[in-house]
């Protein structure tokens, strides 16, 4: 099952056949509680203004041990026209991933930097981009769908390192998994602090 909040996105994958989709948002799921093993949010709470709120929602949904799977960008030096005209609010840091997921209630996280090869080529795009004004929407690389011998080499390049283990002190995003926690830990993040 997939959450998404437009309505016209959810209606495509629907008519698709690929999953149940079901239109929403992030901070209040249309699911019950307790029905998922697994939550994942790739590249979406950077978009929220309470990213806090959206990320105590996801244990809600999670059956006892279910696991949270998020990405999120990484680091505010890429910050560029790219991210204002796609509304990200932030990026992040992996302390700051695993201080979020705790304090939304998360025990046993993990998390690296993935896309760790394209960060100072990526870096310099973006810089570029800003310095010649072409950093709109409707001009991007990524927007295009290369040959297939380089959409190989590209995911081999983004995924190998991860897949291998390699620890990353860096990267075009962080990928934090974690465990939800039982009403213990719930009611110790509770009295926590914010990030």
């Amino acid at each position: 099952m997939a959450v998404d909040e437009l309505v016209a996105v959810a209606g495509l994958v629907r008519r698709l056949g690929r999953c149940q989709v079901v239109a929403g948002r992030a901070e209040q799921l249309a699911l019950a509680d307790a029905v998922a093993n697994a939550v994942t949010a790739f590249d979406v709470i950077e978009h929220f203004e309470d990213d806090l709120k959206a990320v105590w929602e996801f244990p809600r949904v999670l059956k006892p041990g279910g696991v949270r799977v998020l990405t999120a960008l990484a680091f505010p030096v890429p910050w560029s026209g790219w991210d204002v005209a796609l509304k990200h609010r932030r990026r992040y840091r992996r302390w700051g991933m695993q201080a979020l997921l705790e304090g939304a209630g998360a025990v046993e996280m993990r998390g690296t930097y993935v896309n760790t090869v394209p960060f100072i080529p990526v870096l310099v795009l973006r810089r570029l981009q800003d310095a010649l004004h072409i950093s709109r929407i409707g001009q991007r690389l990524e927007d295009r769908v290369p040959p297939a011998w380089l959409n190989r080499f590209l995911r081999w390049m983004f995924v190998a390192p991860v897949l291998a283990g390699l620890p990353a002190p860096f990267g075009l995003s962080v990928l934090a998994v974690a465990r939800k926690a039982g009403d213990a830990g719930r009611a110790r993040a509770e009295k926590g602090t914010r990030r």
